[in-house]
């Protein structure tokens, strides 16, 4: 008998102990295996304005000007201070490696700080976490959004547990320094929870005050906060944004909620356990937002309204360009955490079974995705390997680049050599001048045309107006042709000496810029080596100027 109880203990031992690593093992499995390094090129305007920091040149862009490249001054911020802990280690490896820690710290909180009754819902909201395509995606890509879901996770799980509203607003203004974004988003929420907390007036004749402070409280620290970095930027930059944010904003207007809508819906639609999480959460908050007691924790509300207010955040910028629904990505694991709490609140099993069920096909998704969309899963050759990080070999974007980068070097160092200092002009601000500025520094002068690195089209009055899109400024070859001599006389933005970008075998763009005194120096074609189908194309070109 005593035989039996020890093996049934052993064995229930073992199944907790699976039951807790379990997130992390598909966590990383999902990762490593399945998707590998994962993205955009956009990551690395991050890592230059980084990599300036760590080096003693502030936030400075690619070119060492006082422009902030980047849309999150505290990512910035904490890979500078990375890179001056550990300098032997490259930018895009510890960039790689803090957004999966942050993503495996996002799980841990979720198991950790569940509470004893909910032990087994945090474990469980975990290994769904974990399961779920766009966040361990973009955990495995180098971008904030993963960080900005740590920030109000762990905002949320603290005023769960603690039901302290002053401390839950100060870890929430940490959002208003991660994402350009975050403070309208906050701001949104605390008039949300105020709505909420005067429908409670109206039917009990008594305000729910712990709702309330809890929405004054992330009002007032959101405020704070970002004018304290508004500040900050305009002393510094002379600008309160990030300058993507003026090369990408549109305003609201009817086209960018169409848009926002669009591309909701269809990211949406591509992941239907998060739509059905979304759902969920949504439905608690507004049932308790009528059923609730003034003694009631007010996390599981103010969950659903912060859900809310990100998604109109979503809708009214027009949405996003990238895969895998990045901007859904900050709220993730909050979405998956309270919604799992909403479903175990009922009879055990058929929420146990329910929340099993959801993990099987968020899962199947996940690997759908990685067959379909994913960047990752390169095969890169060995010749390549020691000169870029694993992130970047692993990434069929990045290794459409390296090889680029490596097939232009020599060019661009016989230009260097017979100019002394050269101006580069392209739309892609990623890795290719990321490397080409460690290698040539300032003898490279680098023009973003779509005016995310650099402002010169932004400044110059002759092409400030030009119409901005989710991409960047729409400004093409053909207008700036049109107009290069005068530009270069009135904003003095010269013309430059190399030309890369995307597109070799766009016959109509290369006799274009051809045309203009021009010639094709380098082209590669063909698709990116990759296990399973190619996905990215090696198209990219680069000119130098005829003298």
């Amino acid at each position: 008998m005593r035989s039996a109880e020890s093996t049934h203990s052993r064995t229930r031992s073992i199944l907790n102990f699976l039951l807790i690593i379990s997130p992390f093992l598909v966590f990383f499995i999902n990762g490593f295996w399945l998707y590998g390094s994962t993205g955009r090129d956009d990551v690395h305007i991050t890592y230059a304005e980084a990599l300036n920091l760590a080096n003693g040149q502030g936030f400075t862009n690619i070119n060492g000007d006082h422009i902030e490249q980047s849309s999150s001054i505290l990512h910035v911020a904490i890979l500078g201070g990375l890179k001056a802990l550990f300098p032997m280690i490259s930018m895009p490896a510890l960039g790689g490696c803090l957004t999966i820690v942050a993503g495996a710290l996002s799980l841990l909180i979720m198991m950790l700080f569940s509470g004893a009754k909910n032990r087994r819902t945090g474990q469980i909201a975990a290994l769904a976490t974990s399961s779920s395509t766009y966040f361990v995606y973009w955990a495995f890509g180098g971008l904030e959004s993963v960080l900005a879901a740590l920030i109000i996770l762990t905002a949320f799980v603290y005023l769960l547990q603690k039901s302290k509203a002053a401390s839950f607003g100060a870890i929430l203004s940490l959002y208003s320094i991660i994402r350009p974004e975050g403070f309208f988003v906050i701001l949104l929420f605390g008039v949300f929870t105020l709505a909420i907390s005067s429908l409670t007036l109206a039917r009990r004749g008594k305000i729910d005050w712990n709702l309330a402070k809890s929405g004054i409280y992330a009002i007032l620290f959101g405020l704070a906060v970002f004018l304290a970095v508004t500040t900050f930027r305009l002393q510094y930059f002379g600008r309160a944004f990030p300058l993507p944010v003026y090369a990408k904003s549109t305003g609201l207007s009817l086209t960018a909620f169409c848009d926002g809508f669009t591309y909701l819906f269809s990211q949406l639609l591509e992941s239907t356990g998060l739509l059905v999480l979304i759902l969920i959460i949504i439905c608690g908050t507004a049932y308790k937002s009528f059923t609730a007691e003034p003694k009631d924790k007010p996390a599981h509300i103010m969950a659903g309204l912060f859900t809310l207010s990100v998604l109109a955040f979503i809708i009214a910028s027009g949405g996003d360009w990238m895969e895998g629904g990045r901007f859904l990505v900050p709220i993730i694991p909050l979405v998956t955490f309270f919604s799992c709490l909403n479903i175990s609140a009922g009879e055990k099993k058929l929420p146990t079974l329910c929340l099993i069920a959801l993990c099987f096909i968020m899962a199947f998704q996940t690997i759908s995705f990685s067959g379909n969309q994913s960047t990752g899963r390169a095969t890169p050759p060995a010749t390549l390997e020691g000169q870029y990080s694993w992130f970047e070999l692993q990434n069929q974007v990045h290794l459409r680049d390296a090889f680029f980068i490596n097939g232009i070097q020599k060019f661009v160092s016989d230009e260097i050599n017979r100019k002394g200092k050269i101006v580069v002009l392209s739309a892609q601000a990623g890795m290719v001048p990321f490397y080409l500025h460690q290698t040539f520094g300032d003898r490279m002068r680098f023009v973003d045309i779509r005016a995310l690195a650099t402002d010169e089209f932004l400044r110059c009055p002759l092409t400030s107006r030009i119409p901005k899109s989710k991409y960047g400024l729409m400004y093409d070859y053909s207008s700036y042709f049109e107009t290069a001599n005068e530009l270069e006389e009135k904003c003095g933005i010269p013309i430059p000496d190399l030309i890369f970008d995307l597109g070799n075998e766009n016959q109509e763009r290369l006799k274009l810029i051809t045309n203009h005194n021009y010639h094709v120096a380098f082209a590669q074609k063909g698709y990116v080596p990759a296990s399973g189908k190619p996905r990215v194309a090696m198209d990219q070109v680069l000119f130098v100027r005829n003298y």
